[in-house]
């Protein structure tokens, strides 16, 4: 396939695939391919809500931060390197702010196959923890963390989820009582 870019566009390109030490072609293709996983993540959600709206980057933010990111070996002056700072902050804040929509999404049916199981979530305020939720009948506990992963737990007394809720914090309490305690699989996103 054959793509035709405008000039301009193709100028600005190979201007920060210099920078960036990358051949044009290739840094056109790492773009498209961000872009359209970002659409995809877009997808998921109407399109007039206003969730879709904060959780990216606007093109200039991420256009800044791989120019500032690609220098930085070089050397960044204090300015550069609290925009790289601030910067990486909204770019991982966007990330946990897509993977809390995916979650919600998935609890709420997703594509009619959501991988979670456990139909009612637990929302934690927690760095580490996002949610969970426990099955007593099977004792299965689903751990979904605040970087985007769910983890489903086998075989976990109901005790244990009821100290999850009522620990101070959240994380640490999963570390010391579930996670590598219990046999787990990671859950993906996968459609059929």
């Amino acid at each position: 396939m054959n793509l035709e870019i405008p000039q301009q566009i193709a100028r600005d390109a190979e201007n920060l695939a210099k920078r960036m030490q990358a051949r044009p072609d290739a840094f056109l293709k790492r773009c498209l391919a961000d872009g359209m996983a970002d659409q995809a993540v877009n997808t998921l959600f109407d399109s007039s809500s206003t969730v879709v709206g904060e959780l990216n980057l606007t093109m200039m933010q991420q256009t800044e931060l791989t120019d500032l990111a690609s220098r930085r070996e070089q050397g960044l002056s204090g300015v550069e390197h609290f925009r790289l700072d601030e910067l990486l902050r909204l770019y991982r804040q966007s990330l946990v702010r897509k993977a809390q929509a995916v979650t919600d999404w998935l609890t709420n049916g997703g594509w009619g196959t959501a991988v979670v199981t456990i139909t009612q979530l637990t929302r934690f305020e927690s760095s580490m923890l996002y949610a969970a939720g426990y099955d007593p009948v099977t004792q299965t506990l689903e751990l979904v963390f605040t970087s985007g992963g769910i983890y489903r737990y086998s075989d976990v007394p109901p005790a244990i989820y009821a100290g999850l809720l009522a620990a101070e914090s959240k994380g640490r309490y999963a570390w010391m009582n579930v996670i590598n305690f219990y046999p787990y699989e990671r859950l993906r996103l996968d459609r059929e």
